[in-house]
C-alpha cells in the first residue's frame, strides 16, 4: 500500500482523488496549502505527491522546491 500525498485548495478535487487511491488500496493524505504539505510530508513521508500549481500560501513551483530541501522528501516522486 502506498502513501501518497494530494495538495489542493479544492475539497471536491481532493475527495476525488482519495476515492480513487482508496478504491485501488492506496492510503491518501491531503493539504489544502503548502503548509500543511510540508508538515505532513516531513511528519509522514509519502511515497507519491501530487501538487496544484496555484495554491492559497505558495506556488506549487515554490513548495516542490522546499519539499526538495526536506532530506525524507528529496527522492520522492513529485507530478504537478
Amino acid at each position: 500500500m502506498a502513501c501518497i500525498l494530494f495538495v489542493d485548495d479544492d475539497p471536491d478535487t481532493l475527495e476525488t482523488m482519495t476515492r480513487a487511491v482508496q478504491i485501488f488500496g492506496h492510503q491518501a493524505v491531503i493539504a489544502s496549502n503548502g503548509q500543511e504539505a510540508l508538515v505532513k510530508a516531513a511528519r509522514t513521508p509519502p511515497d507519491l505527491i501530487f501538487i496544484d500549481m496555484r495554491l492559497p500560501d505558495i506556488s506549487g513551483h515554490e513548495l516542490i522546491s522546499q519539499l526538495n530541501s526536506l532530506k525524507e522528501i528529496k527522492n520522492v516522486p513529485i507530478c504537478m
